[in-house]
């Protein structure tokens, strides 16, 4: 994901970038403008009524709503799409945005390489960006440390000599109940000889060859 600012640039002309924030912005908008009118225009025809002449219908008093303030409702709508123009333009400085941290997040969590997002100017949410970089370094922290953890485990399982390393595999897959009795093999031969070290022990770094001498 590029921040570069030929993109940021790029990305200013779209308007219309989340269709569902938007999109309900937009709706909303319409409607509550047509409520508007509607209501505004019952007003008026209610008013042509009351002050018309006696004997005048409800026709010729909407007739005369048209004719008084017809031209109002042009205005009103024609107005419309500039409005809903400028919702959009300003929903766009939040909804673009969270829209880019959402991507960058989704990404981060499918375990792919995020870079540092960054909003451009006029946007909203800029903390949120600095606080969501400041997250992803902490990450890369501590991968970095995890693998360098491993890889220095790594390098000293493979100092260590190969039968010193089969003498800790056979301990660990000696089963429990024989040895006890390994044990006693071994006060035993405290008692009628010299001692002998274990050769089976994973508690030393000396190699089984050297017991063995």
């Amino acid at each position: 994901m590029s921040n570069s600012p030929k993109n940021l640039k790029a990305k200013r002309k779209r308007v219309f970038v989340d269709r569902q924030v938007q999109g309900a912005l937009a709706k909303h908008l319409v409607l509550h403008w047509c409520a508007y009118m509607f209501v505004t225009g019952v007003c008026v025809w209610a008013f042509e009524v009351v002050t018309a002449q006696p004997g005048s219908d409800w026709r010729t008093s909407l007739l005369a709503t048209w004719e008084n303030y017809g031209l109002f409702w042009i205005i009103l709508v024609a107005m419309v799409p500039s409005f809903l123009y400028d919702t959009l333009k300003v929903s766009q400085r939040f909804a673009g945005p969270i829209l880019r941290f959402r991507r960058s997040l989704r990404a981060a969590a499918d375990g792919e390489s995020v870079a540092s997002i960054r909003f451009r100017d006029g946007d909203y949410w800029h903390e949120l960006a600095n606080d969501f970089n400041r997250l992803l370094a902490r990450i890369e922290a501590l991968e970095q440390r995890h693998r360098s953890v491993a890889t220095d485990a790594s390098a000293d399982d493979s100092r260590l000599p190969s039968t010193y390393q089969s003498a800790c595999r056979n301990t660990a897959t000696t089963p429990i109940a024989n040895r006890p009795a390994e044990d006693e093999k071994g006060r035993a031969g405290k008692e009628t000889g010299p001692s002998v070290p274990p050769t089976t022990g994973c508690q030393t770094d000396v190699p089984v060859e050297a017991h063995a001498r």
